[in-house]
C-alpha cells in the first residue's frame, strides 16, 4: 500500500512537469501564415535604409554604387571606399532656379556618373543634401535606392575605413521613369488648395524655425530636419518620429505636401514620412523660391 502511494506521487510530479514545459516552457505551433509582431518603433519600409554594418557587408558587391553628396574637397580627403562623388547643382533644372530636374538633364547627369538602371544605390552626405538625389532616383524609378544611417560619421564611429583621392565609373546607360512624378511632386495649385482644406491636408515647413518666421506659405507648420535624428544622426525610431510629426497635426490620414528652399530639405522629411513612417500621401513641392515667394503671400511669424 505504502509502495502504491509513492508511486502515484511520483506520477502526479511527473504530469505536473510535463504540463509545465508544454504550457510555459515549450514553443507552441504557430500557423503557416503567422507573422512575429513588429518590434517598438520599427519603421513602416526599412529596406530604403542602409546601416554602416549591413553596407560594410555589401561593400565588394559588383552592382553596388556609393554616391557621396559631400562637396569635392571634403570628399577627396576622406571617403567610404568605392563611392563617386555627385555634384548636386545636377539636380536642379538649369532654367528654373529651385526646381527639381527635369528627367531629359537627370539622365544625362547619371550616365555622366557610370550609374545605370540596375544599380543599386547608397547615398550619404554631410547633412541633408543626398536626401534631393535619394528624392529624385525615387521619383523616376529607379529600383534599389537606400540612404546610409548615420552617415560617413557613423561609419568612420565604428572603426571602418576611409580613403582618399578621387573615384570615378565609366559612363553608362541610365533611362528614368516619369510614372511616380505626379504621385510624389505637388504644383502651385494643389498647394492652394491644400491650403484652403486644412480638415484633410496639411502643408509642412521644412526650413529652419528663422527662415519660416521671416516668410512661409500660409497655415504651413514647421518641422526641421535634424529633429528627425539622434546625436550620432541616426534616425529616431518610428515612435519617435510618429510623435514628432503628430504634435504638429501630420497624420498618415492626410495629404502631406513638403517644401523647403530648393527640395533638399523637404526630401528629408518626404524619405520619412514615405518610407520611415509609411505615409501614403505624401508630395515634394519645388516650386516655393521660384514661384510662391516671389509671387504669392507670405505669412511671418512662429
Amino acid at each position: 500500500m505504502e509502495i502504491m502511494k509513492k508511486m502515484l506521487a511520483l506520477g502526479l510530479i511527473i504530469l505536473f512537469i510535463v504540463s509545465m514545459g508544454t504550457g510555459c516552457g515549450a514553443q507552441k505551433e504557430q500557423p503557416a501564415d503567422y507573422k512575429p509582431p513588429e518590434p517598438a518603433g520599427a519603421y513602416a519600409h526599412p529596406e530604403y535604409l542602409i546601416s554602416v554594418d549591413d553596407l560594410k557587408k555589401s561593400i565588394n558587391d559588383p552592382f553596388l554604387v556609393i554616391i557621396d553628396l559631400r562637396p569635392r574637397g571634403v570628399y577627396v580627403r576622406e571617403h567610404i571606399p568605392r563611392s563617386i562623388n555627385f555634384n548636386s547643382r545636377f539636380l536642379t533644372d538649369y532654367n528654373r532656379v529651385g526646381r527639381m530636374a527635369p528627367p531629359s538633364q537627370f539622365k544625362l547627369a547619371l550616365r555622366e556618373y557610370g550609374i545605370s538602371n540596375r544599380h543599386k544605390i547608397v547615398v550619404y552626405g554631410a547633412t541633408y543634401e543626398h536626401a534631393r538625389l535619394w528624392f529624385a532616383l525615387y521619383m523616376y524609378g529607379h529600383g534599389t535606392i537606400q540612404m546610409l544611417d548615420g552617415g560617413i560619421d557613423k561609419w568612420k564611429e565604428k572603426g571602418y575605413p576611409v580613403i582618399a583621392g578621387r573615384g570615378r565609373k565609366n559612363p553608362a546607360k541610365y533611362t528614368p521613369t516619369t510614372d511616380r512624378v505626379s504621385a510624389v511632386m505637388a504644383n502651385t495649385e494643389e498647394v492652394r488648395t491644400a491650403m484652403e482644406n486644412t480638415d484633410q491636408n496639411v502643408i509642412v515647413d521644412a526650413r529652419s524655425a528663422a527662415e519660416y518666421k521671416a516668410g512661409h506659405i500660409p497655415g504651413s507648420v514647421n518641422v526641421e530636419w535634424n529633429t528627425l535624428l539622434n546625436e550620432d544622426k541616426t534616425f529616431k525610431n518610428a515612435n519617435e518620429l510618429g510623435k514628432i510629426f503628430a504634435e504638429k497635426g501630420i497624420t498618415p490620414d492626410k495629404q502631406v505636401i513638403v517644401y523647403s528652399n530648393q527640395c533638399y530639405r523637404s526630401s528629408y522629411l518626404f524619405f520619412v514620412l514615405k518610407q520611415l513612417l509609411g505615409c501614403e500621401n505624401v508630395k515634394n513641392y519645388d516650386g516655393f523660391l521660384l514661384y510662391w515667394k516671389k509671387h504669392k503671400t507670405l505669412q511671418t511669424g512662429l
